[in-house]
């Protein structure tokens, strides 16, 4: 969580902490989070999820915000773009995901559910469904043009931080503060892999493009790296010296 009400875009090479955007806007908040944030696939936009209930998207040249997509009840916990970048998902502490057409602001989808906040969202390459994982310890699938849930995914002790898509859509894992990461198989529902190694709630999970390793930061100050198809960690990466809030998507 970025615990202040502007959104920063910095530059890979800056040592000093410079923006690349000085002039990032607000949002209108009472605790100053912006919980998220996720890239266009063309760089040029960035969306960010807020306490103050509301999703924004951003020029990333100018630094502006040109949309706010208004309609969650409750604080926003999660937000990714589609890969055409025509549609953004966000989940809310109001236990739903919403499906924006960014184009008109609308509203698409209401996808109705979870018995608990909605902490996690991520959409299949394809565009056509979306994940979400939950304090209710589930993962859900949905399928974005009809609403419908196609599968719920049951196995996590604790709540849902992180969940993310392999690049041919077969595939889902997951992070939960049960210090677990689980892979899951989409058309059957089940689990492929428990991967244990961190001590400590995984905060945010990747899978590589070819699908066959997984990524996974940790509130114990560690990136682990792990094959899928052995269950083996392959390489556990130290040097933060504060809590990993996220690694990179490919």
């Amino acid at each position: 969580m970025v615990k202040e009400s502007a959104v920063r875009v910095l530059t890979p090479k800056c040592e000093c902490g410079t923006c690349r955007v000085a002039s990032a806007c607000r949002h209108l908040m009472d605790t100053l989070t912006v919980n998220a944030v996720s890239w266009s696939s063309d760089d040029s936009r960035i969306c960010s999820a807020s306490n103050d209930r509301t999703v924004r998207v951003w020029e990333v040249s100018s630094g502006k915000c040109t949309q706010t997509l208004d309609g969650h009840s409750s604080i926003v916990t999660a937000v990714s773009w589609s890969r055409d970048d025509s549609r953004i998902c966000s989940g809310s502490v109001d236990r739903t995901v919403r499906v924006w057409e960014v184009s008109s602001d609308n509203c698409l989808q209401t996808l109705e559910g979870h018995s608990d906040s909605v902490l996690a969202v991520s959409w299949s390459s394809d565009g056509e469904r979306i994940c979400s994982g939950s304090g209710d310890r589930t993962v859900r699938v949905w399928e974005v043009s009809s609403g419908k849930c196609l599968q719920t995914l049951e196995g996590h002790s604790g709540y849902l931080k992180a969940v993310s898509w392999s690049r041919d859509g077969e595939r889902i894992c997951s992070a939960s503060i049960d210090t677990k990461v689980r892979v899951w198989e989409v058309s059957s529902g089940k689990c492929l892999q428990t991967l244990e190694g961190h001590f400590i709630t995984g905060t945010e999970v990747s899978l590589s493009s070819d699908g066959e390793r997984i990524c996974c930061g940790s509130y114990d100050w560690t990136v682990q790296v792990w094959e899928v198809s052995s269950g083996k960690c392959l390489q556990t990466l130290k040097g933060h010296f504060s809590t990993d809030c996220g690694v990179v998507e490919q």
